[in-house]
């Protein structure tokens, strides 16, 4: 099975990136420095012997280019600085693309099938740019899933996808989104960053280290296959506004969902019990996005990697890239 590939490449207004910025400094203590558009931002590494600069979506680019599986890709964001940047690249090549903007308004197709008076949705948002991409590709039209991929991912390589989509395929008559559970460490990882302590219980086992209440530690990495026709699409915003689950405010409103949801004793079970498994996690974003999401145990600690725009971000990762050969 063949499927569209849609690369993630939006950006927030400035006051957006502001308040994100002050988050990051007083709860986790970093220093946001991206001024630009970061998909842009250009890293270094070393390829076949080669030192090559390039920008930060161009290594997510240039993997799905060379797969097989991918039909077709679509790329969402800035549109002048992203044709401006990858047109050298894309203009030979056989596999259909097309860059779209994630200020176009909505079109009569995305409205129709997506949102509505009860279901508004900011055009910008991380979902309104997953809407409009995926109405623009191939697997919409054929009703199919199609994969989201983050362009802030440089570690996240071709053969990481091939392995993730093989297998994700054989899920999909029974999932509307598959998220790769990555095993990252019981600690803190390369990045600094600490995993979620989940027990697995899946049924999919791989290597993994375990504390002494069987839990592994896992990350989610830079992609999942998903069609957002089965979804209540507008509560990804609200997904994605959690990510930084460390904050306070945040931590609450994550309580009251699950309370809401029917899991009040989320914490608890975090916490003090220390017994929260992957299915649970699984039941309760299926109930929040009021569809079918699984989770898929594969190895790939880099693709966990992203580059948020924080100086210690910069440094660790260009540190990275220059080791890979």
């Amino acid at each position: 099975m063949r499927c569209s590939a849609v690369i993630l490449a939006g950006y927030n207004n400035r006051r957006a990136v502001e308040k994100y910025s002050r988050i990051v400094a007083e709860n986790y203590h970093e220093t946001y420095i991206e001024t630009g558009y970061k998909p842009l931002r250009e890293f270094s590494l070393h390829h076949h012997g080669k030192h090559v600069t390039k920008p930060l979506i161009q290594f997510t680019l240039d993997e799905l280019l060379k797969m097989d599986q991918i039909s077709d890709i679509v790329l969402i964001g800035n549109k002048t600085l992203l044709e401006n940047k990858l047109l050298p690249v894309l203009e030979n090549q056989e596999k259909p693309w097309k860059i779209l903007d994630q200020k176009t308004p909505f079109s009569g197709t995305v409205k129709e099938r997506f949102v509505s008076d009860q279901n508004p949705l900011p055009v910008e948002s991380i979902a309104g740019n997953i809407i409009k991409a995926y109405c623009a590709a191939q697997s919409f039209e054929k009703g199919e899933p199609a994969l989201f991929v983050a362009s802030d991912s440089p570690l996240t390589d071709r053969n990481f996808m091939e392995n993730f989509l093989t297998a994700a395929f054989a899920m999909r008559e029974r999932a509307d989104v598959v998220m790769p559970a990555v095993p990252v460490g019981l600690l803190k990882d390369k990045m600094g960053r600490r995993p979620l302590l989940l027990i697995n219980d899946t049924g999919i086992s791989l290597p993994c280290r375990t504390d002494h209440h069987g839990r592994c530690g896992f990350r989610l990495s830079s992609l999942l296959l998903a069609n957002p026709a089965n979804l209540d699409v507008p509560r990804i915003n609200d997904i994605y506004s959690m990510r930084k689950a460390l904050s306070p405010k945040i931590q609450i409103r994550i309580f009251r969902i699950c309370r809401d949801l029917g899991y009040p004793s989320i914490y608890r079970k975090y916490f003090r019990m220390k017994n929260l498994t992957l299915q649970e996690c699984e039941n309760i974003l299926s109930s929040f996005l009021r569809g079918r999401v699984k989770s898929l145990p594969i190895e790939g600690e880099g693709t966990t990697y992203d580059y948020d725009g924080t100086k210690k971000e910069l440094k660790r990762l260009t540190r990275m890239l220059k080791r890979k050969i």
